[in-house]
């Protein structure tokens, strides 16, 4: 079986996981801190022109975020994410292809197709 195909496949997927990944966090301006307003139960802010609402629980996970990129840095935010993804997303199509998806009362496959 010629392997070149599917190395050149997970490279670019990679890559393509790692540039989605940094221009969101990017978009989230967690590099940066915002002046944060708390109207009830919901946080607001300015974030690069835009107008952002959070919960409070959405507001403690972008805390935790923000933390973890001053600490760790962005690069390994960036790279621990994509593989993260990239790992999962295999997982489901293995899953997919080898009817492991979820089964009904009676272990029956439901021919659920998540990624195609």
């Amino acid at each position: 079986m010629d392997k070149k195909l599917l190395k050149e496949f997970a490279m670019k997927s990679r890559v393509a996981l790692h540039d989605t990944i940094r221009a969101k966090l990017t978009a989230m301006n967690v590099t940066e801190s915002a002046n944060w307003t708390q109207n009830g139960e919901l946080y607001q802010a300015n974030i690069n022109g835009k107008n952002v609402v959070l919960s409070a629980d959405e507001k403690s996970r972008y805390d935790k975020l923000q933390a973890a990129v001053k600490t760790e840095g962005i690069k390994t935010i960036v790279e621990k994410a994509a593989y993260t993804w990239f790992n999962r997303i295999v997982a489901i199509r293995y899953m997919e292809l080898n009817e492991m998806l979820p089964q009904g009362k009676h272990n029956e496959w439901l021919g659920i197709r998540v990624l195609s």
